[in-house]
């Protein structure tokens, strides 16, 4: 963002870029003060949670923006304006996990906080937060504990693939720290990239694509990821699949673990519906469970979200 798009009297979205345009063009000071998250979503999420409650701050919050930095994500440039700001400012970072405690690549100053879960998303996953957004959608209770037995369970037939597609996705993530003994090209990267990202892990539970061969979930995701791969490369998927053999990995032993820690809750929710579905845990399909009811309405159940903002308040005010 440029000081050209600024204009008087027009709204300043509350990103970080924005405190060095106003100290440099208009010689504001930065807040002494600030809390910075990585997206619009989780920095609205906890101002509605902190209006709801009454909750005063004493701090400014802050979004990072992912355009311009070199392919950087907002994680990225978090931690670029902590480690350049940080003599000069109180600062807090809220991250999200992703894999990084996985990979190690984690930070361990005592500024820097991250969810519980893999994103904030993953808090619907709690099983107390699951329970009310099933209340919610009307979800009568003997469906409710079939749900929850099942989420608690460890049906492999379907963990197993589920955990195939997050390692696709930690190799991604070694990958981009330049951490394995093979490197894909600038293409491969593009297009290995844009698989695991619009993984269709939904369209494999429904098996309606006639081209995803398999009778069941398992089958139809080993079909669908084997031709992916193959498409970019013939050879990079056993290359993946011995790579991550190599690391010490704790996978996830129930569902409700994979949902909470190992896949990105807003991708979850994408094809969490569709799963209760294909299980024939639910007879029709539940119309609001999604990333937007999350956020608005089922995270502020989360005691755990709860007692983490708790935790940055008295950070502020110690």
């Amino acid at each position: 963002m440029s000081v050209n798009t600024i204009k008087i009297g027009s709204a300043i979205p509350e990103i970080i870029e924005i405190d060095d345009i106003a100290e440099d063009y208009f010689g504001l000071p930065k807040p002494k003060k600030i809390l910075i998250v990585e997206g619009v979503t989780d920095a609205t999420v906890l101002e509605n949670y902190l209006d709801l409650e009454k909750i005063p701050k004493n701090f400014s919050i802050r979004t990072t923006i992912m355009t311009n930095k070199n392919n950087h994500s907002g994680k990225d440039i978090a931690l670029e304006y902590f480690d350049k700001n940080k003599d000069n400012q109180e600062i807090v970072l809220l991250l999200d996990r992703d894999y990084d405690f996985i990979c190690s690549t984690e930070r361990t100053d005592d500024e820097i906080m991250y969810y519980d879960y893999y994103s904030l998303e993953n808090y619907f996953f709690e099983e107390k937060v699951l329970k009310f957004a099933l209340i919610t959608n009307d979800v009568p209770k003997d469906q409710r504990d079939k749900i929850l037995h099942f989420i608690n369970s460890d049906k492999q037939e379907i963990l197993n693939p589920l955990i195939e597609c997050s390692k696709l996705r930690i190799f991604r993530k070694y990958h981009k720290e330049k951490k394995t003994p093979f490197q894909l090209n600038e293409e491969e990267i593009i297009k290995f990239a844009n698989f695991i990202k619009k993984l269709d892990i939904k369209g494999c539970i429904q098996g309606k694509n006639p081209n995803l061969a398999g009778s069941n979930f398992k089958d139809r995701l080993h079909t669908y990821v084997n031709q992916s791969l193959e498409d970019i490369d013939p050879k990079l998927y056993p290359q993946i699949q011995d790579f991550i053999s190599c690391i010490k990995i704790s996978y996830p032993t129930t569902l409700i673990e994979y949902f909470k820690t190992f896949f990105n809750g807003k991708d979850s929710l994408k094809f969490f519906v569709e799963l209760l579905f294909y299980e024939e845990l639910i007879s029709s399909h539940i119309g609001r469970i999604s990333s937007r009811d999350t956020l608005e309405s089922y995270i502020f159940h989360s005691d755990l979200y709860k007692n983490k903002v708790q935790t940055i308040i008295n950070r502020f005010s110690a």
